[in-house]
């Protein structure tokens, strides 16, 4: 077996120019090498193959039949290496049936996703996307090993390796249901405080920490009444009961205008949330994601 890791696979093509031209020299003129420097490399893949490839004969030289061989074949070969190592075609979404897996979460479910697919419906209707829970952390695995394409979320930090771009920034907003008891149209901060609340909380985020812990700093404190895991259940508990939740405010004006529920504004100041698309520096020049994190872009742009 060759040991083709310690050849220089640059004599393949020394090697197609000889058995093309059957000559040395012509060879070297063909490959405007020089002809010590040729006969170097043929001397090398004598030693390599074990064969003499070119060997004198009635009126010229001619190839030994290990040499006829391998023409047709090493032909093949230089002609998948240079397929390969082509600047890749440029994506054409009409046409194209990639599976695109993203990791994300419910927001990028409920906010994003609709409109992202009617839009993909239009101009890219073979396409498939794959949604996958981040469960709130960036899945730095998954985006290494290529299980996921790029990663959707509000993370704290991104690690090395990683490329990643801010998509949209969002506020917090709370719900109740209409008819609420002491809630009606406006929230203040003294209902805010003595309301009963109903708290995602999901794995890996920290935004109900993060309420709690503004609200410590100023003296106040959240009365949790109810902690669920989800958030698909959230407002329909809240349509049946008098909890407050508190939500980020596209995903609780969504709940609202769906359910009927009461959308109202956070009744104190809270830094914006920044909401990034992550990806891996092995795709960043990919022309599938380039198209797809611009398309994500394009979206999130029109909200």
């Amino acid at each position: 077996m060759l040991d083709i890791p310690r050849q220089n696979l640059n004599l393949l093509v020394v090697l197609d120019a000889l058995l093309t031209e059957r000559s040395i020299t012509r060879a070297a003129a063909r490959l405007h090498m020089s002809q010590p420097a040729m006969s170097a490399a043929v001397a090398k893949l004598r030693q390599w193959l074990g064969d003499p490839l070119l060997v004198r004969g009635v009126g010229g030289y001619t190839l030994t039949t290990r040499a006829e061989e391998l023409v047709d074949p090493l032909r093949l070969i230089l002609a998948d290496i240079e397929r390969t190592l082509q600047k890749p075609a440029v994506f054409d979404p009409a046409s194209a049936q990639n599976t695109f897996r993203i990791a994300a979460n419910d927001a990028f479910e409920l906010v994003v996703l609709p409109p992202l697919m009617a839009h993909l419906q239009q101009v890219a209707p073979q396409v498939r996307i794959v949604v996958e829970s981040t469960e709130g952390v960036v899945p730095v695995d998954a985006l290494t090993r290529g299980a996921v394409d790029v990663a959707w979320g509000h993370f704290e930090k991104i690690p090395a390796g990683l490329r990643n771009e801010v998509m949209l920034e969002d506020t917090l907003a709370c719900l109740v249901r209409k008819g609420h008891p002491t809630i009606q149209g406006t929230l203040s901060l003294m209902q805010f405080c003595a309301a009963s609340h109903l708290v995602v909380a999901l794995k890996g985020n920290t935004l109900p920490e993060l309420v709690q812990r503004r609200m410590a700093e100023s003296g106040l404190t959240l009365n949790v009444a109810l902690q669920v895991p989800h958030m698909l259940a959230a407002p329909v508990i809240v349509m049946k009961s008098d909890y407050l939740l508190t939500l980020p405010t596209r995903i609780a004006r969504s709940y609202a205008q769906l359910l009927g529920l009461e959308f109202l504004p956070l009744p104190f100041n809270y830094p914006p949330i920044a909401l990034s698309l992550v990806w891996h520096e092995r795709v960043h020049r990919d022309a599938g994601t380039i198209w797809l994190r611009r398309t994500i872009q394009s979206v999130c742009e029109a909200f």
